[in-house]
Formats: structure tokens, sequence, C-alpha cells
């Protein structure tokens, strides 16, 4: 499962709500929370991140490469983890845009971020 929080911060970068620099300052701090389960859904987007950012500062991709790339990662994971950092845990899975009042920000960017990736 993917954690809310981590997954809301990518989706600011790719609408460009938060620089790179920002999406760093957020999750690098986080890296034991993140990377708790190596093989979860959390660790495998940060991988998806840092090797993003290291082609990117290889000058191997562009910004757009970027999102793109993280773009398909979040719409590849639609369970979410909604974690509070105080070891309060609860799960939302499935992809109802009704239900899930906290997520309808993001379920209704969701459209603008798709547009993106056709671009």
């Amino acid at each position: 499962m993917l954690s809310l929080t981590l997954r809301n911060t990518v989706l600011q970068f790719i609408i460009e709500e938060i620089s790179i620099e920002e999406l760093e300052d957020y999750y690098v701090p986080k890296l034991s929370f993140f990377l708790r389960d190596p093989t979860s859904d959390d660790a495998d987007l940060i991988a998806a991140i840092e090797l993003s950012l290291t082609d990117f500062n290889s000058g191997l991709i562009d910004k757009a490469a970027i999102k793109a790339t993280l773009l398909k990662f979040i719409q590849e994971h639609k369970n979410l983890l909604v974690e509070d950092f105080q070891n309060k845990i609860t799960v939302v899975t499935g992809t109802s845009n009704v239900t899930a009042t906290p997520l309808n920000l993001w379920f209704s960017r969701q459209v603008e971020v798709t547009n993106l990736s056709a671009q």
C-alpha cells in the first residue's frame, strides 16, 4: 500500500505546487518510515523518485520524464495507507471518490495530472 502523504506530496510535485527540492525536503527526513518495509509500495516509490532524480541530475531525463514516471507509479497503486506519524494507521482501499472525503481534492486534481501525461 502507498502512504497517502507520500502520494499527495508526489502529486503536488507533478502538478507543480512544489519543486523537486521541496519534494526531497519532504521525504528525506521520513526515509526510515517509508523504507521500514523494503518490499512496500512506499519503498518502491522512493526508489522511483531517487532513480529519476539521479537520471535527471545526470542529464539523462528531463523534469517531464520524472513526472510521467511518478504519475504512472501512482496510477498503478490505488490502495492507500493513511498515516499520521504518531503510530495511528488507517487503511483506505478502493478507488471511490465519494466516500473518501479527505481524498476528494486529490482525486479531483487527478484529471489535471492525467492530462499532463498526454503532453
